[in-house]
């Protein structure tokens, strides 16, 4: 089951909101002792583990994984030596005129274009990936030109992209077995720029992410299964979480809302149970600060509590 459900049953027992679990379900209940609110809306247990916007949902999943193949890799000289377990590089051909010519060049390196091609190991004749390549006099190649990778039939293709004189450029994809999309991303200048997105098997959207020169810019979605609706907003300014984040129930309606300012909870932070029931605490600096009140699906009050930099102050 999704992490945006398991959020939504949480907040039925959430720890920041305000009255004690009662049996009806209405009332949204208490904090308990064992955990407490970070700086960016999450709540933590005693061991200091997320129990709700765990780390593993912000992760960066476009950085690159143990199977992505890595520019470092590409750029070899010919008298290197070949992994024992893996088939030598094949240069398959030679483009007429040297590539010094390229007018677009951020630097100056002369040699041959050529196109490489290596093996999946044991095999003669299928092609894990081909690249081109500039091949200076010393033999050093510098991945410029198209660059495709293939599982291990040989044809079908799992990632492709093009490199500008050594650094990744432009439009990239990768693809899953059966042929689908399975994300889409760009780079400038070798570094994340605009906006990545991450397909199901199914050709579902499940992940929307933006980037500018290299760090987390703008906003970030995660959509429910259905591939339209989304289970999670939040906003990166230059790396840092910052402005309005947002969590959805299964069923569309919102769970949790707040602002970050520099990474730190700042304002009223509001959650809603599926049948009604809502809660909201206030914040200044990531430190709870004024008053926090629940009500139940009903609309009563069922408690109230007021906080100074942290401390509670005052109950009823």
């Amino acid at each position: 089951m999704r992490k945006s459900l398991f959020l939504g049953m949480l907040i039925v027992c959430t720890p920041f909101l305000l009255t004690g679990c009662g049996d009806s379900g209405s009332e949204i209940p208490a904090e308990p002792v064992t955990s407490a609110s970070t700086d960016d809306g999450r709540t933590t247990a005693e061991d200091g583990t997320a129990t709700e916007l765990d780390d593993d949902i912000v992760q960066d999943l476009s950085e690159p994984n143990a199977n992505d193949l890595m520019l470092d890799d590409l750029i070899l000289d010919d008298d290197s030596s070949e992994n024992a377990d893996s088939v030598p590089l094949t240069e398959v051909s030679t483009s007429s005129g040297d590539a010094s010519s390229n007018s677009a060049a951020k630097a100056s390196i002369d040699g041959e274009l050529k196109l490489f091609q290596e093996n999946y190991p044991n095999s003669a004749a299928v092609p894990r990936r081909r690249w081109q390549a500039i091949v200076n006099a010393e033999g050093k190649r510098t991945p410029h030109g198209q660059y495709s990778e293939y599982y291990e039939d040989g044809k079908t293709v799992r990632e492709e992209g093009q490199y500008d004189r050594g650094d990744r450029t432009g439009e990239w994809k990768r693809f899953y077995e059966n042929g689908q999309l399975a994300k889409r991303w760009s780079y400038r200048e070798n570094k994340l720029h605009g906006q990545l997105l991450k397909y199901t098997e199914d050709g579902l959207l499940n992940r929307e992410e933006n980037y500018q020169d290299g760090l987390k810019h703008g906003d970030w979605t995660i959509y429910a299964d259905d591939g339209k609706t989304p289970s999670r907003k939040w906003h990166y300014n230059e790396d840092v979480r910052d402005g309005k984040q947002i969590e959805y129930h299964d069923n569309g309606n919102v769970a949790m809302e707040f602002e970050l300012k520099n990474g730190k909870l700042e304002g009223p932070r509001w959650q809603y149970s599926m049948d009604g029931a809502k809660a909201v605490d206030h914040y200044h600096e990531g430190v709870r600060h004024g008053k926090a009140t629940s009500w139940n699906a009903a609309g009563t009050v069922m408690d109230e509590k007021e906080f100074e930099k942290g401390r509670l102050v005052r109950s009823k």
